[in-house]
Parts: C-alpha cells; structure tokens; sequence
C-alpha cells in the first residue's frame, strides 16, 4: 500500500466479518490487511482467531497481540459456542467492529 490512509472523521457503525472456508487462500492475510486499515484510520477493531489448532490471523502478531482476543481452547462444540458468543458480545459491547477467522479446511 503506498499511502496510509487518511483518518476516518464521521463514527462508523461497527461490522463484523467473518472469514471462513477452505484455508490456505489467503484469507487470514487479507483480514489482517482490513485490520491494519482500519488501525491506521484510528479505530481499534477486535480480532478474533476461531481456530484452536492452527493460527490463522492471530499469526500476525504485531496487531493481534494489541487487537486479538483469546483462542478458544478447544475444537468442542460448546467451547467454540461459549467462545464465539464472548467475542461477539464484547463487540457488541464495546461498539467496536470485529474480524473473525474461522478454521478451514486446507486440500490434500
């Protein structure tokens, strides 16, 4: 990107995006590329990595580790309900946007 973006003036309402599907395709660098952008226009968005196992956006550190909430514990249907119910609530919560990457899928 060759130019930062100029600061956002006018409150936004907050969205979330969720990213899910087969992995491997570039989706977890293009919501931490929408991330970064929206850090540079001054909102703070959450960042939240669904995947229990393997990092998805929570492998881009310099912004998850200021943004990212906690990865669930486990791939257990009740630990990723209570887990996506937490990061949607403090989204909710604090009026900000938020960034969901959710496990894929890579092919053999």
């Amino acid at each position: 990107m060759s130019e930062k973006p100029a600061p956002s003036k006018s409150p936004r309402t907050p969205v979330a995006a969720v990213k899910a599907g087969r992995g491997n395709l570039g989706g977890s660098t293009a919501e931490a590329a929408l991330a970064e952008r929206a850090i540079m226009q001054g909102r703070s968005p959450l960042l939240a990595d669904g995947d229990a196992r393997n990092p998805g956006l929570s492998a881009f550190r310099s912004v998850y580790e200021r943004f990212g909430l906690n990865r669930p514990v486990s791939e257990e249907a009740a630990v990723l309900k209570e887990w996506f119910s937490e990061a949607f609530s403090m989204a909710a919560e604090q009026k900000k946007s938020l960034l969901v990457d959710v496990a894929g899928v890579s092919s053999p």
